[in-house]
């Protein structure tokens, strides 16, 4: 088969199916050709899976820059994906070759689809639909086969831009309904009431359902049209990267110079990680300290599906590329963003969130202590000290520089031995949604709770194997420990909650598993390659590649997998888990050498002692019974796979799921925001919360701390 004729120096093309009926011609200069094939190179001689670019690869490849395109099936048709089949067992060698002719055309005929779909919507969204007819709409298509004909693919939309106009219809109600009762609620003032009976006569232009819908997919169109150049390389060459593992990417000159300024301007925006998965910007991590993360309402896993900013109309921004989301969601300090998300899978509940873009405090990402009491069954008291830690942090200028600085582990040791001074009898750890930081810290920290030793092992891509281990003999703390963890918990922290978990220095307790990544990035840019390095003119851009992956003491990977606690607890994440091992191409996880370290024997033999006791009290708990049927009821929503296009039948499921909203709102108020203000001579800001979760581990590690006791009295 041919794989298309490429033009000597240049590969043009043109998209004929502009929004202004006018081609627009995407030139793929020479260069591109070349970082293409050194980009291929790297991945295959650098990347720590040592994937070969073969026809398992080409075919893997060929699957992901349709789905990329087009995750819902909604846009390519049968037709397209037979047309292009030739390619399917060729992309591994076009590649070595720096030949882009597949992602290119493709792209082009991406945009002919999504031309004819606006031309749908425009022609077929003023005609009626009926609301009153038994008819459901599938939600997630992504496994759905291709529609065969444009007839099946029309009717797929008839039925997709159905269910958009009676869910902004719903959304409409419940806006005119909240609004109702906030005015029932409040007791306004007279030149309040008169201020907005003022704004009241400015005439707004009625925008309806159906105008919206086709200025969106016009909108839409638009933005995938102005890509240019650099954008299809990067978006050519990320598919192929995303097939090694999901953490592997090239950036592009454009997109490295957004990197570096996000980097200089990491303490100013919502303080929120985020990544492309299948269509969505997902949120996979909030910077403690940083807007998001104070507000409290954006979490982890929210899928981003459209932007506001300020009074302007929001932006839809599903299938749009990260770097240009992210450019929409950053901004200057004190001006508002609004996100909208879907939260809980393609069926999950939408959210509107306005965060206030800021300086991310880095205070609120310090570690921070208190002692809290626990009356146990013979009413005697157990004082347990609690030490939250949000990130693993280090001032490396002041260590390169011989200066003492801020440490995570310096901040702990200082903690605890306040807390030693008061008389604890058990220590927890919370390292609840610490997304990791310094490696350097995690080992430390575990050296303050064992007796020198390793901590973690790193296999790189050769296949060889380091061991890190803290080096310091004696332990500031050697008594009952209990490490507080959840699917946030990652990197750094998984590695600390796996090293006290192997040496049975301590128990960890938590929600279903930890986040599970286990891999170690590099990034390398281009420009240093011999054959960029006299282009003074050019900015190859940069690649990011997995090049080793951590290990625990007993040889099993934290990757994909986590940290399993040894007293898991229920939660939401059991059913809708946004950690490494729902991401797309992750690497395996997998065993090496066991280290075989000595053991703590204290803590041999009580986990089953401690979960039969967690289990007797959760059983009882009126707390953990509410958790547990919201948990149940939100695990039945995810499954459901389609949604009734009825009007009646659907408002009725709203207010079914609008009732269940306001009874978890007030259910987590009830078990999330507890702050105990008994003890006065500590600020509010700076206590830690008493959630259900905390109140749980304190009766836990009240319980292991009555059970060493016996063991040694034994």
């Amino acid at each position: 088969m041919k794989q298309g004729k490429i033009l000597v120096g240049l590969l043009i093309l043109f998209l004929s199916f502009s929004l202004f009926g006018k081609f627009k011609p995407i030139v793929l200069e020479k260069s591109d050709k070349e970082i293409a094939k050194y980009v291929t190179r790297m991945m295959e001689v650098y990347h720590y899976s040592k994937l070969k670019m073969n026809n398992d690869l080409s075919e893997k490849m060929f699957s992901e820059y349709f789905r990329s395109l087009d995750y819902n099936r909604r846009i390519f048709l049968k037709e397209d994906i037979e047309e292009f089949q030739s390619y399917e067992m060729l992309l591994d060698e076009m590649f070595k070759r720096g030949d882009l002719t597949f992602p290119i055309k493709l792209y082009t005929r991406y945009i002919q689809r999504l031309q004819e779909r606006v031309n749908f919507v425009e022609e077929r969204i003023n005609q009626p639909f009926d609301f009153g007819t038994e008819e459901n709409f599938t939600l997630d298509r992504s496994e759905s086969d291709w529609a065969s004909s444009t007839e099946e693919l029309n009717e797929i939309w008839r039925k997709f831009l159905k269910n958009e106009v009676l869910r902004m219809q719903i959304a409409e109600i419940a806006e005119k309904r909240k609004a109702a009762e906030k005015a029932q609620e409040e007791s306004v003032k007279e030149e309040v009431a008169a201020q907005e009976s003022e704004e009241k006569t400015v005439v707004k232009e009625e925008v309806t359902p159906q105008q919206m819908i086709v200025k969106r997919y016009k909108n839409f169109l638009k933005y995938q049209e102005e890509n240019d150049r650099e954008n299809l390389l990067e978006m050519a060459l990320n598919v192929m990267t995303k097939c090694f593992d999901p953490h592997s990417s090239y950036f592009g000159a454009k997109a490295q110079e957004e990197f570096e300024i996000s980097m200089k301007l990491s303490l100013t925006g919502i303080g929120a990680t985020l990544m492309s998965d299948d269509g969505y910007t997902k949120v996979t991590s909030l910077v403690p300290g940083g807007p998001a993360a104070t507000g409290k309402e954006i979490k982890v896993g929210d899928r981003i599906v459209a932007v506001g900013q300020g009074e302007d109309p929001k932006v839809d921004t599903i299938d749009m590329r990260l770097s240009k989301v992210v450019s929409m969601i950053r901004g200057k300090k004190g001006t508002v963003v609004t996100l909208h998300v879907v939260r809980g899978g393609v069926n999950g509940s939408s959210h509107v969130i306005k965060i206030t873009r800021d300086e991310i405090k880095l205070k609120e990402s310090e570690a921070k202590g208190e002692i809290k009491e626990v009356k146990l069954d013979d009413e005697k008291i157990q004082k347990v000290g609690v030490i939250h830690l949000p990130s693993f942090y280090a001032d490396w200028d002041a260590m390169r520089e011989g200066r003492e600085g801020k440490s995570s582990t310096a901040d702990i040791k200082k903690i605890l031995k306040s807390q030693l001074e008061e008389g604890i009898d058990s220590l927890i750890i919370d390292l609840r949604n610490n997304g990791g930081g310094s490696l350097p810290e995690a080992i430390a920290l575990t050296g303050l709770f064992i007796n020198k030793g390793p901590v973690v092992q790193i296999r790189e891509a050769s296949g060889r194997i380091f061991v890190r281990n803290d080096e310091d003999e004696g332990t500031i703390y050697d008594g009952p420990l209990v490490v507080l963890v959840n699917e946030g918990s990652a990197s750094a922290s998984e590695i600390f909650a796996a090293a006290i978990q192997d040496y049975k220095r301590g128990v960890v307790v938590g929600t279903y598993r930890t986040h599970g990544k286990g891999t170690v990035q590099q990034v390398q840019s281009l420009e240093r390659l011999r054959a960029f390095a006299d282009r003074k003119d050019l900015k190859p851009g940069q690649v990011k590649y997995t090049m080793a992956k951590f290990y625990r003491i007993n040889g099993g990977s934290t990757q994909k997998k986590g940290v399993v606690p040894d007293v898991v607890l229920p939660s939401y994440a059991e059913y809708d888990d946004h950690g490494e091992a729902t991401l797309r191409n992750v690497l395996k996880w997998d065993e090496i050498r066991n280290l075989n370290v000595d053991q703590d024997s204290v803590v041999k033999g009580i986990v089953p002692d401690l979960i039969k006791l967690s289990e007797d009290r959760l059983r009882e708990s009126t707390d953990f019974k509410d958790l547990m049927a919201d948990i149940d009821y939100f695990k039945a929503r995810l499954d459901r796979k389609e949604v009734t296009l009825n009007k009646d039948e659907r408002l009725k499921q709203f207010d079914i799921d609008d009732k269940k909203r306001k009874e978890r709102e007030l259910l987590f108020e009830r078990l999330f925001d507890r702050v105990n203000d008994d003890d006065e001579n500590q600020s509010h800001e700076n206590k830690i919360k008493d959630d259900v979760y905390l109140k749980e581990a304190l009766k836990i590690v009240a319980d292991l701390t009555d059970l060493q006791k016996v063991r040694a009295a034994k």
